[in-house]
């Protein structure tokens, strides 16, 4: 299995650690995106960032140490002609602010903040290349 945004030796670590891989497309997994996205758009919308920023997205995703729980992903963007983008360099306090209530819920194993800009990447979540790996930042928990 390939874990994007690790090097060789955490893809190692990773991998004895039993990460599930988990069907999400069903009513739990969109619960727990539309739970963990009301929290980050309150958060963003609380410290004054929701007009500054052009697209935000948040993912849930399908790796996990317990088969109910997931990982979350941050994907602010920030875009002046829609055709390219920056992601958004949000403030540490609002980012610690999303941090503390994220942890907070019962489903969430790890964090990840995608820094990747566009192009190569897309605003939102495709199929992934080996030559565009997404990168991110891990906020370990």
């Amino acid at each position: 299995m390939q874990y994007w945004g690790a090097s060789y030796q955490e893809q190692s670590q990773l991998s004895q650690t039993q990460v599930k891989v988990l069907n999400l497309i069903n009513k739990e997994g969109l619960d727990q995106t539309r739970e963990a996205d009301a929290i980050v758009l309150e958060e963003i919308k609380r410290f004054g960032w929701y007009e500054e920023i052009f697209q935000h997205l948040t993912m849930n995703l399908p790796y996990a140490l317990c088969p109910d729980h997931c990982s979350i992903v941050l994907r602010p963007v920030d875009s002046e002609d829609v055709i390219t983008g920056k992601f958004s360099h949000m403030h540490h306090q609002v980012l610690d602010a999303i941090m503390e209530r994220l942890v907070q819920l019962p489903f969430v194993d790890a964090i990840y903040y995608d820094i990747t800009n566009k192009p190569p990447a897309k605003f939102f979540w495709a199929k992934f290349s080996k030559k565009y790996p997404p990168f991110w930042w891990v906020f370990s928990l």
